[in-house]
């Protein structure tokens, strides 16, 4: 008889819990909801990604979208990145890569690091843009000087094939490594990979090159922080 009023009473706070956790999340997403009626485009934005998510409750697409949509018009970068993604893998919309590199476009040109690194794939992919690896390649480094790890990761594809750039093996180690460094880990098979390939001095030329991308970006990164107080 004890063990079951105890589980009795484990089953009942257990419910009073989650029953409270469900109260708040309920009124966070009513809060987030009102301000993203009155025109909040940073709750507008929480909000899509709520529903995308299905965070509140209810993962809806369509609903992420229109939602990503009312930001991304009032130029948020954020919105305006995922609503890119919306449109280029057809979520809660007709696929649509011209529309998405539109949307890529006016991200990137406000220095969003992720939709800079898309545009630049877009570009070398061809997709919804006519294809242009020189354009990949200056896009691809806005990203990667912004520590973006898929994008020093394919600075590091460029150079290595030479699309966009000219073809350079210590270069695309150099950029590999600081890629893998930044936890990519395509770049650490292809480091990997090029580094058998490689004569000692240039293993050494390319770590040296690496060191110094390391350093040139910390101080491109701080100069931005600075910026933006």
């Amino acid at each position: 008889m004890g063990m079951l009023i105890f589980c009795i009473v484990v089953v009942v706070v257990i419910w009073m819990i989650l029953k409270k956790i469900s109260n708040s999340l309920h009124q966070q997403v009513n809060s987030l909801r009102q301000k993203a009626e009155q025109g909040d485009s940073q709750a507008q934005l929480n909000l899509g990604n709520m529903y995308y998510a299905g965070s509140g409750g209810v993962k809806d697409n369509r609903q992420a979208l229109a939602w990503w949509q009312k930001a991304a018009i009032q130029g948020n970068a954020e919105a305006q990145s995922a609503l890119a993604g919306m449109y280029h893998f057809g979520r809660g919309v007709t696929q649509d890569d011209r529309q998405a590199v539109t949307w890529w476009q006016k991200a990137a040109n406000q220095g969003f690091a992720e939709a800079q690194a898309m545009l630049g794939m877009m570009y070398e992919a061809g997709c919804g843009v006519a294809q242009d690896s020189r354009q990949a390649v200056a896009w691809f480094q806005k990203a990667a000087d912004q520590g973006h790890p898929d994008a020093q990761r394919a600075m590091g594809t460029m150079y290595l094939v030479g699309r966009g750039v000219a073809q350079d093996h210590i270069t695309a180690y150099a950029w590999f490594i600081v890629a893998a460094a930044n936890g990519n880990k395509d770049a650490t098979e292809a480091r990997d990979k090029i580094r058998r390939r490689m004569m000692p001095q240039q293993i050494a030329a390319g770590e040296g090159l690496a060191k110094t991308l390391r350093g040139v970006l910390a101080a491109l990164r701080a100069s931005q922080h600075i910026g933006q107080r």
